[in-house]
């Protein structure tokens, strides 16, 4: 749920790094529709735990910053390894944290587990380099999505009207991250009616 936040958090870095605001309202609602499907289909979170809360705070904030970063550094060729430093010590980080806070030592499977990480990492940047931020982002929305429905599908006798609203609720706010942003269709447009017709 916490990572639903990330399509917002991109669409406020992107308007900040490009100094506008016009199209603000029209960047945050998916993002802000997936929350709300997911606050109607999961348990409300629980907020007794400060040092978890900040965690699940500052997991959007870094990831949508550092996709948006990621993204505004294309004509780059130092991201790719600067990205995969930073996932690096993010997961160095979290591992350590998660040591200090053990009575015992590493997991049997701890060496698998971070060796899986890392592969998911380099796909993520993979997707990342190829598609946008806002539709990189869309994968926070449809994941739980289709988790959901395979419930639902698995368990179909009693479906609440609550679960649809809020599967629809994701699902519009999936297919909305994932459409093409419309700047990038109006430039086109506007370079094809810019192009001179060829002659015969």
């Amino acid at each position: 749920m916490a990572l639903a936040l990330t399509p917002v958090v991109i669409a406020v870095a992107e308007a900040a790094t490009r100094h506008s605001g016009e199209a603000l309202a029209g960047r945050l609602w998916p993002g802000l529709a997936a929350i709300a499907g997911l606050l109607l289909l999961l348990a409300q979170p629980s907020l007794a735990n400060p040092g978890m809360d900040l965690i699940l705070a500052l997991t959007p904030l870094f990831t949508g910053c550092g996709a948006v970063l990621f993204c505004s550094a294309r004509h780059s060729i130092w991201r790719l390894p600067a990205a995969l430093l930073g996932a690096s010590a993010a997961l160095g980080l979290g591992a350590a944290v998660n040591l200090a806070t053990r009575n015992g030592g590493w997991p049997d499977m701890a060496g698998l587990a971070a060796g899986f990480d890392a592969l998911e990492a380099v796909l993520a940047l993979v997707a990342l380099s190829r598609l946008s931020a806002t539709r990189w982002s869309a994968q926070f929305a449809m994941v739980p999505l289709l988790v959901l429905l395979e419930g639902v599908v698995l368990m179909p006798s009693n479906i609440p009207a609550r679960m649809i609203v809020g599967l629809l609720l994701l699902a519009v706010a999936g297919a909305a991250l994932l459409m093409p942003p419309s700047e990038e269709v109006s430039f086109d447009l506007g370079a094809s009616r810019r192009d001179p017709a060829p002659s015969d």
